[in-house]
């Protein structure tokens, strides 16, 4: 019997019939940068990740707890808050989007989960897209410009 040896980034997969909660962390924060970003480049898909990273280690309650508590804490990130729709696809990523995609945001991932690179975020705790009108991200000090995100701090 000849067996295949997976790649990593085949091991983070998302498995279907788990739910959010019961995702690795590393598979649930590919899901997020995926969900977000997919059509970004890699800086951008690292910086994502690396919001998240400052978030879990800022330490403040209304964030989360960690990484999946980050992750996971209501109203925090949009696709995570996400119609069914948009989450289910998030589960099923090689359907809904290239290998190429999944691959890069497994990367971007996994680079802010090690903390490998510096931040390109520049310490941010926030994102939006350059073309957001919310109100709260006009009232933060912008770190870093990526694509199309506009990425923040509310520290001065």
């Amino acid at each position: 019997m000849i067996q295949t040896q997976h790649s990593l980034w085949q091991q983070y997969l998302p498995d279907p019939g788990q739910s959010l909660y019961q995702q690795r962390a590393l598979t649930l924060l590919t899901m997020y940068i995926w969900g977000e970003a997919r059509r970004s480049s890699d800086l951008a898909q690292r910086a994502i990740g690396y919001v998240v990273r400052n978030r879990v280690e800022d330490g403040r309650r209304a964030f989360g707890s960690g990484w999946r508590g980050v992750l996971l804490e209501p109203h925090q990130f949009l696709i995570i808050d996400a119609d069914a729709n948009a989450r289910e696809q998030m589960f099923h990523p090689l359907e809904h989007g290239t290998e190429l995609s999944w691959r890069s945001s497994f990367a971007g991932a996994l680079i802010a989960y090690e903390a490998l690179y510096t931040d390109p975020s520049g310490g941010a705790l926030f994102f939006s897209r350059s073309d957001s009108t919310a109100v709260w991200a006009r009232m933060m000090r912008t770190t870093a410009r990526i694509d199309e995100f506009v990425f923040s701090t509310d520290q001065r």
